[in-house]
């Protein structure tokens, strides 16, 4: 009895050890199973604190784009949807036609849609409002691009110092001619841009009005930036001020194309000087060819791809984009801004600032000029 006894305990022994053997094996598999979650079933802590950018969420952004008229805004929306696709992104992409209404119900869908963050460049930036208005109500990041919004609530600016554009222009116009006849062709009168602009330019003006050295002789806002109006608009101040018109400060290189097709009428092309922005490339031609005098060249490709990794962070942390470096007055508060500058292309600099930079190739942007022409 004694034996049996004994066995009792014996096997009574390794039973509780097995038992809890098993239970300790059973926590552990349960925490095994816990660490090897999906990162989408991880707590918020664990992907806060581990979760690498290759990891992390896939967001969809949207680009809501002025016009497809110009050359600019085609490139940027493609270099955008490229830099938004490399973060893991999806890219949507709207072009408005210069029809406010449009560019409006787009904005509308895109929200509709569920964007994680909103990047607009817009036509009329006095009347975008209930827009961004709404896309703000739907908790969506939103971001004025290139044309500044005015008077509502939004996140952050991309963009130029807008005033500081037209003084360039201005001052590039007064070195070659200090003196004589101006004309300011401005753009739409619905966009805020060309407003400020045009304000800039004559700020450094002013001095050489009172001095009665320069004379502003016509001043034209562009319907929708567009050369055919530009266009029109030059040739009535050509008629009007008996060609006698010695700079045409031009906000932007397709308004300056239609300049200098009215002053090709008249055979005043390469002597009336002609400003431009943008870096177009039928622009960048004419600067070859000595029609036009110079443009600001925009830095299309950053400019769209700091737009994307701004509103792609702003999608992920809700906060103001971290290479935000100073602000800008929007007649509602101070814009969170990220600076972009312009480089100033002229037929002297040309080969450096646009060829030698790779902005564009040699053959394309002297192709209508004798290659014995061509700089080497």
């Amino acid at each position: 009895m004694k034996k049996v006894k004994g066995l009792s305990v014996f096997i009574a022994v390794i039973v509780l050890v097995l038992v809890v053997s098993a239970c300790g094996k059973t926590n552990n598999s349960s925490q095994n199973a816990s660490n090897s979650q999906p990162a989408s079933q991880s707590t918020s802590e664990d992907t806060t604190t581990s979760e690498s950018p290759s990891e992390s969420k896939s967001f969809k952004i949207g680009f809501a784009v002025s016009t497809q008229q110009e050359e600019r805004w085609v490139k940027e929306a493609k270099y955008f949807e490229d830099a938004v696709k490399a973060l893991g992104g999806t890219p949507i992409v709207q072009f408005a036609d210069n029809d406010e209404s449009k560019q409006n119900d787009q904005i509308e869908n895109m929200v509709s849609q569920g964007v994680d963050a909103l990047v607009i460049a817009s036509i009329n930036g006095e009347t975008i409002g209930p827009a961004v208005e709404a896309a703000k109500k739907a908790g969506i990041p939103v971001i004025s691009y290139s044309r500044l919004i005015t008077g509502v609530d939004y996140d952050a600016y991309i963009g130029f110092d807008i005033p500081g554009i037209g003084r360039d222009l201005a001052r590039a116009a007064i070195a070659k001619v200090p003196t004589g006849n101006y004309m300011l062709l401005n753009g739409a009168p619905v966009d805020t841009v060309s407003h400020t602009i045009a304000d800039g330019a004559k700020e450094i003006l002013q001095p050489f009005i009172d001095k009665g050295e320069i004379k502003i002789v016509s001043e034209q806002f562009t319907d929708k930036w567009a050369p055919e109006n530009a266009l029109s608009g030059v040739e009535n101040s050509l008629t009007q001020n008996n060609n006698k018109i010695d700079a045409i400060i031009s906000s932007n290189d397709g308004m300056a194309g239609g300049a200098i097709q009215a002053l090709k009428a008249q055979g005043l092309a390469g002597k009336t000087f002609v400003t431009g922005t943008d870096g177009d490339i039928a622009a960048l031609q004419r600067i070859a060819e000595g029609t036009q005098s110079m443009t600001l060249l925009f830095p299309s490709k950053d400019m769209a791809e700091l737009a994307a990794k701004a509103a792609y962070e702003m999608a992920e942390t809700k906060t103001t984009p971290s290479n935000a470096t100073g602000e800008t007055d929007n007649k509602f508060k101070q814009v969170p801004t990220i600076f972009v500058s312009t480089v100033t292309v002229t037929k002297e600099n040309i080969n450096e600032t646009v060829i030698k930079s790779g902005f564009a190739k040699l053959e394309d942007v002297f192709k209508n000029v004798p290659q014995d022409q061509w700089p080497k």
